[in-house]
């Protein structure tokens, strides 16, 4: 009888909330567990290169957060030096 559990970690959001989840995902994998991620369609490609099982999960962020595709987590003001608060 195998003590290796499946562990599914579930994030929604970008890839700042991603990759702590990546992590201990790795981590557990390194102990003999068999972790999945479950998250947003756009973080998969990311996940399975870190040879971690990914599951997708609604809704995906090119709908509802198009910042979080780049890796600074900031959207085009922002990188553009705009500061001014947005209501």
């Amino acid at each position: 009888m195998s003590s290796a559990k499946r562990i599914v970690l579930a994030t929604h959001g970008t890839l700042g909330d991603l990759h702590p989840y990546l992590a201990i995902a790795l981590e557990l994998k390194a102990r003999g567990h068999k972790p999945v991620i479950a998250s947003c369609k756009i973080h998969q490609q990311k996940v399975e290169a870190a040879g971690v099982e990914f599951r997708g999960i609604r809704p995906d962020l090119p709908t509802t957060m198009p910042h979080a595709l780049n890796d600074s987590g900031l959207g085009a003001a922002s990188r553009e030096g705009d500061t001014r608060q947005r209501t």
